[in-house]
């Protein structure tokens, strides 16, 4: 059986992605804070994360389209 969705480490090229799919106005009505993240304080956490080895972003992709994000 082929599984289409993969999940892949996310790098610097995904930054500008992430921090449009934080900030889609269906995404962010259902944080507790609703305002739009600056595109500074994304980069800033952006940045931090990737380089942490307590945190992990993967990208979920499915037939090479990327179709979400998750973090541990």
């Amino acid at each position: 059986m082929k599984h289409d969705v993969k999940l892949v480490s996310a790098t610097q090229k995904d930054m500008n992605i992430l921090w449009e799919w934080r900030n889609y106005p269906e995404i962010r009505k259902n944080f507790a804070n609703s305002n739009p993240i600056l595109w500074e304080e994304h980069e800033l956490w952006f940045n931090q994360s990737i380089k942490s080895s307590n945190v992990k972003i993967y990208i979920a992709t499915y037939k090479n389209s990327k179709i979400g994000v998750i973090r541990f």
